[in-house]
């Protein structure tokens, strides 16, 4: 975190890095050099989580294609390793099973290219690589310690995010799903993830109904949630005394996830009705009831899901914001973005509402970049300044 670096320098002056993009660049660098020319012959979880954790760094220092490259290498990594065949786990204790399905589910949530394949992504026989709803301290390579405990386990963050994303696993490349889904008894968990390419047992569906399916699992999911992963009603007060307390330490952490969580499933609903709105407007399926969707049932979803991220948005504290990084902020712009086909200065509420919503995501968009220290060079400025030049808005007048 960008901000954390002037704390870690104070508490080691001995840090030969002026901020944290040095030491980012450093640590790259030396990563490379110690890597012989038969690094790749054996593949381990170590080396894949080395790859992982670069790409994510050079993503928050805005290098995007660099950032691809690391993250191509880690699912390359994860997929020679079978992490995504259930098959592969047998014979390995509980400690091995759940960090390598934790692999799974990360590299599936923060890279939105890297399990795209149909193929590869049902080949995982995904319902069976769930992560165990179980702090990591109670899992033992022979058993489960799983007395009862009030206390909600800090995975259950990554258990809602692998539950969002597994929404989307098959329509990340393809604006429209295919017209397929699994049928059988084991229907459940295929009916959201799609179709098998080889064809078998698949039965006709209409791509609406597939779409609004996930659509409604996503906001069971906000549903679901334990009471710790519910958004505060506003942003935490940030002291650095109470902060060192193991129990504040855990709240933060909460919060943390839930801004996560809650701002990625509003992120995923915006992804799906795009996706509908897409279907709905190509649709020659016959079957399919009420396909179309009006002008005014299209935008009045997309400020529907505008006016919860910008709710959303206003009850994290910086910190939460910033424990996420970059990848929460692209997932606001996504959903900002889809404002912006709106066609500005006509006299009707939408027009209002749409016009609104887009200087208040401006305001909001260029706040986080500063009070996280992110870079600007990945697009952000670019995106806020179109936004401001799109409403007439200047950054030193705000609206006109």
């Amino acid at each position: 975190m960008p901000k954390r670096y002037t704390e870690y320098r104070f508490e080691d002056p001995s840090l030969p890095y002026s901020d944290y993009k040095e030491m980012v660049q450093a640590a790259k660098g030396l990563i490379q050099e110690i890597q012989q020319e038969d690094y790749y012959n054996t593949l381990t979880l170590e080396k894949w989580t080395i790859a992982h954790t670069v790409g994510l760094a050079m993503v928050q220092l805005g290098f995007l294609l660099e950032g691809k490259k690391f993250h191509a290498e880690s699912s390359m990594i994860l997929l020679e390793l079978g992490i995504n065949r259930i098959s592969t786990y047998e014979g390995l204790n509980f400690i091995e099973s759940q960090m390598r399905k934790k692999a799974f589910w990360i590299n599936l949530s923060s890279q939105r290219d890297s399990l795209a394949d149909r193929f590869a992504f049902e080949e995982a026989d995904a319902e069976h690589l769930y992560l165990l709803n179980l702090d990591d301290e109670v899992i033992l390579p022979d058993r489960l310690q799983t007395e009862a405990t009030s206390q909600t386990p800090l995975i259950a963050g990554l258990v809602a995010s692998s539950r969002i994303h597994i929404c989307l696993s098959s329509i990340i490349k393809e604006s429209i799903p295919v017209l397929t889904t699994w049928s059988g008894p084991q229907s459940s968990t295929k009916r959201i993830v799609g179709n098998c390419e080889c064809g078998r047992m698949i039965s006709p569906v209409s791509a609406v109904e597939i779409l609004n399916y996930r659509l409604e699992k996503v906001r069971g999911i906000l549903d679901d949630l334990p009471s710790e992963l519910h958004l505060p009603p506003q942003p935490s007060l940030e002291d650095d005394e109470k902060s060192q307390h193991p129990k504040a330490v855990r709240c933060m952490q909460y919060e943390s996830m839930a801004a996560n969580i809650h701002i990625t499933a509003l992120w995923a609903q915006s992804i799906l009705l795009e996706s509908i709105i897409a279907v709905s407007g190509r649709s020659k399926d016959t079957n399919a009831h009420d396909i179309s969707l009006s002008f005014d049932e299209v935008w009045t979803q997309r400020e529907k899901i505008c006016r919860q991220v910008l709710s959303t948005i206003k009850r994290l504290s910086s910190a939460s914001v910033e424990a996420s990084g970059m990848i929460l902020i692209y997932k606001i712009r996504q959903v900002a973005a889809t404002l912006m086909e709106y066609p500005f200065g006509q006299e009707t509420q939408i027009s209002f509402n749409a016009e609104l919503y887009s200087k208040a995501f401006a305001e909001h968009l260029s706040e986080l970049y500063s009070s996280g220290g992110f870079p600007t060079q990945t697009g952000g400025e670019d995106e806020i300044q179109r936004y401001q030049t799109r409403l007439g808005m200047s950054e030193n007048t705000g609206p006109k």
